[in-house]
């Protein structure tokens, strides 16, 4: 099941990534306006996606102290009883996947205390159980929803 997410959330990344113009710098680098691809990384919106952000560590018990997030692919691997992450400030439409590959259940906050998940409080966490995936997009400014 990881496997198909996975491969959704990077298909969904790519479709905003076709329509790339490229332009060569002083040094002959091809640079693209649009998404930006460098190194096999793309950044979209102060987003990077790459293959794998791997050892994402969560930290904190609330928003102001979560560890947030800064890639459109997120593996954390270390989360302590109670800790957790904040989306980042992701264009609308942007998935952001998170894997919770930690021992125990990952609290997942927005990105600020004006936005919301779903139907929560502003500013409120939802939760990743321990060995689960979510993928949460930005509909509109200030609301996020669960895709998977």
């Amino acid at each position: 099941m990881m496997g198909v997410v996975y491969v959704v959330a990077v298909a969904l990344l790519f479709q905003s990534a076709v329509a790339l113009a490229q332009t060569p710098d002083v040094l002959g680098r091809n640079y693209y306006t649009g998404p930006e691809i460098h190194m096999g990384n793309v950044t979209y919106g102060g987003l990077t996606a790459s293959r794998t952000t791997p050892n994402v560590a969560a930290a904190g018990t609330s928003l102001s102290t979560a560890t947030l997030l800064t890639s459109q692919i997120n593996f954390v691997t270390s989360v302590a009883s109670g800790t957790g992450v904040s989306l980042p400030a992701a264009p609308v439409g942007s998935p952001i996947l998170i894997r919770n590959a930690g021992a125990n259940t990952l609290n997942v906050f927005p990105n600020s205390v004006t936005d919301q998940i779903e139907s929560l409080s502003a500013g409120s966490a939802t939760t990743l159980a321990a060995g689960v995936t979510g993928v949460f997009e930005r509909d509109v400014a200030n609301h996020w929803y669960r895709v998977q």
